[in-house]
């Protein structure tokens, strides 16, 4: 089907565009349903405005938003997917929201995989790459920032964006050999 408002082409059982957000039909009240809308409890606790529209906009994608217990005063949300990277935001500023990702690989760091890294920053859009050990384990940390005031159109394309750098790096042909095989 498609989108009422933007008129893109969305899976027929969207109840929300994910491009645009816009509500296309009435979604069906069932018990089942409810229940699930009660363990993404966390929306309803993110206080910045701007961090909560974009977890809410990623909810309408099928993430499950949980806010995460902070330290410090920045709020920091957990986006939770089945068939998705995971992502986690938090607020760095009042305007400013660190979106970052990660896979983990049995490889140990080596200067080949430095220079894989060096190479692919220089290619990505928006998203800038580093490794860390985390647990023993190499993870790759895909991280980007959106800069400024929620606005449904800019923010599915900054989503486009990080997940279409997260799959350029996977699809080079070095990331195989570095990284899984």
């Amino acid at each position: 089907m498609f989108c009422e408002k933007c008129g893109k082409n969305i899976a027929d059982d969207s109840i929300f565009c994910e491009f645009c957000g816009h509500k296309n039909k009435e979604e069906k009240s069932t018990p089942h349903k409810k229940e699930e809308k009660k363990k993404v409890g966390g929306l309803t606790s993110i206080e910045n405005e701007t961090l909560k529209q974009m977890a809410s906009h990623l909810e309408f994608f099928g993430y499950e938003i949980e806010k995460l217990n902070s330290e410090s005063k920045m709020e920091i949300v957990a986006a939770r997917h089945t068939k998705e990277n995971n992502i986690v935001l938090w607020q760095i500023y009042p305007s400013f929201i660190l979106f970052r990702t990660g896979l983990k690989t049995s490889k140990s760091p080596s200067s080949e995989i430095d220079d894989f890294i060096n190479k692919i920053n220089k290619i990505l859009e928006i998203t800038k790459v580093y490794y860390e050990m985390i647990d023993n384990e190499l993870t790759i940390q895909f991280e980007a920032i959106f800069n400024g005031k929620y606005d449904k159109e800019i923010f599915g394309q900054f989503i486009d964006f990080f997940k279409n750098d997260q799959v350029k790096m996977c699809s080079v042909e070095e990331f195989n050999k570095l990284f899984i095989d």
